[in-house]
């Protein structure tokens, strides 16, 4: 059954992101060999909130997430959620991927300092992580509690506000079970392991702290996100490939409901 998500940075990439895509992918495969399996550069993605029906009645278009994480039946109003980042003040906004030490920043990921979170095997998904910034990050950790103050500016809740904000339109963010869960990752997959239990655990923690080591040595990959970079992209597959996928970029004016409710058939 067709399904929706919201998405940023499918298909073409920047090439400076491309290129460190290309490399990650790289490094990986030349540690875990071919139980490694690469996306296709375009493939990858990183979802902001997702649009899935739920299975037991999809012509209604109540949302999966509503239904199997709080036990609510709601409609999507897809077009809703399409104005709310069209007008609002979230978009743009910019990505800090990599440049991130093994220190306290001011905020955590599922407790976690981002120098851990920011590559990790889990489970067949191999995933790069990276956070919204707003300027430039700074290059050392803060010298007094003012420049703490000022670093915590650079790091904004703004993925967060926004699928906390697609609730009002029926649309709940899978890592929003509970009304107090945050959520404020840019999470994407840059391939799969297809047979995870024949990795060995020294070896998957050796791949972690290598690639760790190597993104926390990197300049920081700062990414601009603006409507052209959002996407509604119905799909057969959660692996998004580019052959089954329709993408349709936020700043197609046809996007309303009855275009999108169309997008699930």
């Amino acid at each position: 059954m067709m399904q929706a998500t919201l998405v940023a940075l499918y298909g073409d990439k920047p090439d400076d992101l491309h290129a460190f895509l290309s490399d990650s992918q790289d490094r990986v495969a030349e540690l875990l060999g071919p139980r490694f399996r690469k996306y296709d550069i375009a493939q990858i993605h990183g979802t902001i909130v997702g649009l899935e029906r739920d299975e037991d009645e999809p012509q209604r278009l109540l949302n999966r997430n509503f239904r199997t994480r709080r036990d609510v039946r709601i409609q999507m109003d897809l077009a809703g959620v399409v104005k709310f980042l069209r007008d609002g003040s979230y978009v743009p906004f910019q990505l800090q991927i990599g440049g991130f030490q093994d220190r306290d920043y001011p905020f955590v990921s599922r407790g976690a300092r981002p120098y851990h979170r920011s590559f990790s095997i889990q489970e067949r998904n191999v995933v790069v992580m990276g956070w919204p910034l707003r300027g430039l990050p700074v290059a050392g950790p803060p010298s007094s509690p003012a420049a703490l103050n000022r670093e915590s500016r650079l790091y904004p809740p703004t993925l967060d506000s926004i699928r906390r904000g697609a609730q009002a339109y029926g649309v709940l963010h899978s890592y929003h079970a509970k009304p107090e869960d945050t959520d404020n990752d840019y999470f994407f997959r840059i391939g799969i392991v297809d047979d995870p239990n024949s990795v060995d655990p020294l070896l998957k923690t050796r791949v972690q702290e290598t690639m760790r080591e190597l993104m926390a040595a990197m300049p920081p990959l700062v990414v601009e996100v603006g409507l052209p970079d959002l996407y509604v992209v119905f799909y057969d597959s959660e692996e998004l490939p580019l052959s089954s996928t329709a993408a349709h970029a936020l700043d197609n004016e046809n996007l309303d409901q009855d275009f999108l409710r169309k997008g699930y058939t």
